[in-house]
């Protein structure tokens, strides 16, 4: 064989290695919480899951993807907790939907925090970034939005709320509605990139 086409066919590995190693399904963890449908007669479904661990000291992200649909007589809950359980009494923030009304809390209905947002009828999207900052080990930054727009009640939430303990997600839903309107996506991957050039 040739040199040049040893080359060729060496450059030509290294570069799908590369491609391999750069792709999201190698460079991110991903976890979707779908619902089954309801077998109860309030409609009330839930499903929970692990979701991944945000390291101090990583170049890492964690995003939330809550993708819902609002109608006058659904209901839901997404409780991040701290177990891999996900249990009630482990709950470190709830993210709720009650009427249209977009509302967060601690571990309960007793710290509830002020203000809400309104959502529009049909599909929404919320979601939640959090980054680590290499220069401030122990400092996160926060990025929230509803339907593409930042959103203070969740930047709220999540600013009181300890991310990094966060092991577990469950997703609760109530009421008339198709649940499989519902779902939660939190997905780990890296923050930035880079080149290598040979």
């Amino acid at each position: 064989m040739k040199t040049g086409m040893r080359h060729k066919i060496k450059n030509s590995l290294f570069l799908a290695l590369l491609l391999a190693l750069a792709s999201p399904a190698n460079a991110r963890e991903v976890v979707s919480v779908s619902l089954p449908d309801p077998a109860s007669v309030d409609c009330e479904t839930t499903s929970h899951d692990v979701i991944p661990i945000l390291e101090t000291g990583t170049p890492k992200r964690l995003v939330v993807s809550i993708d819902c649909l609002n109608t006058a007589t659904n209901e839901f809950e997404v409780w991040f907790c701290t177990d891999e359980d996900a249990k009630r009494e482990s709950r470190d923030l709830v993210v709720m939907l009650d009427e249209g009304r977009l509302l967060v809390s601690r571990r309960d209905i007793k710290s509830m925090l002020p203000g809400e947002s309104i959502l529009p009828l049909g599909l929404n999207s919320l979601g939640v970034e959090l980054w680590n900052l290499l220069y401030r080990q122990d400092t996160l930054l926060v990025k929230t939005s509803v339907n593409g727009i930042q959103n203070s009640i969740l930047a709220m939430g999540v600013g009181i709320a300890s991310p990094r303990e966060w092991r577990s997600v469950r997703v609760v839903s109530r009421g008339v509605g198709n649940a499989s309107d519902m779902t939660v996506t939190v997905s780990k991957g890296e923050v930035g990139f880079s080149v290598i050039l040979r």
